[in-house]
């Protein structure tokens, strides 16, 4: 009688058994390397279940992207405008720097002109003086002053002049002209 009662496994049971278990197993594996993987396993069955039912929900949403998108393209536009805007005064800027830069040349090169024209005047003064008065006026100014003063004239005259001053004056302005003409 004890073989009686085992009864013999039904319909339900094998297919329990054979289909359904590995199936589910199959599934939930499946999500969750699929998870792992980060793909957005919720999303991906929402969209799904939308595509099968073809819900009014997603011809909503289309329209809604349709819009956004709309609202997108208008910000768009704005923010060209607006950046073509800030580009012309980048370039009335540009031009007006442009415009102070050449005046501001002008006015040095004008400035440079004037004490250029001091300059010479000056080496016309000494030019014309007697190299003793003039040793005795550039012996009171200071070094580099007498140094200017006497680059500008001619090497004759220049040594005429520093024969009449103090010896260790004149060895410190040979050495500032020297130190010009090294420059140059």
């Amino acid at each position: 009688m004890a073989e009686k009662e085992k009864k013999k496994a039904g319909f339900f049971q094998w297919f329990f058994m054979l289909f359904l278990i590995p199936l589910l197993f199959a599934v939930v594996l499946s999500v969750a390397v699929m998870s792992f993987m980060g793909i957005n396993v919720t999303q991906l069955g929402q969209d799904v279940v939308k595509s099968v039912t073809g819900s009014e929900e997603s011809a909503d949403d289309a329209g809604t992207s349709g819009e956004e998108l709309e609202a997108k393209e208008e910000e768009i536009v704005e923010l060209q405008q607006r950046l073509d805007e800030r580009e012309q005064e980048l370039r009335s800027v540009e031009e007006e720097l442009e415009e102070l830069t050449l005046e501001s040349e002008t006015e040095e090169n004008n400035e440079e002109e004037e004490s250029g024209g001091n300059a010479g005047s000056a080496q016309k003064i000494y030019e014309e003086m007697k190299p003793a008065t003039a040793a005795a006026v550039l012996g009171q100014q200071e070094t580099e002053v007498i140094i200017q003063h006497l680059y500008s004239l001619q090497p004759e005259e220049q040594a005429a002049i520093l024969e009449e001053m103090d010896e260790e004056l004149a060895a410190s302005v040979v050495s500032g002209i020297e130190g010009l003409d090294l420059e140059q």
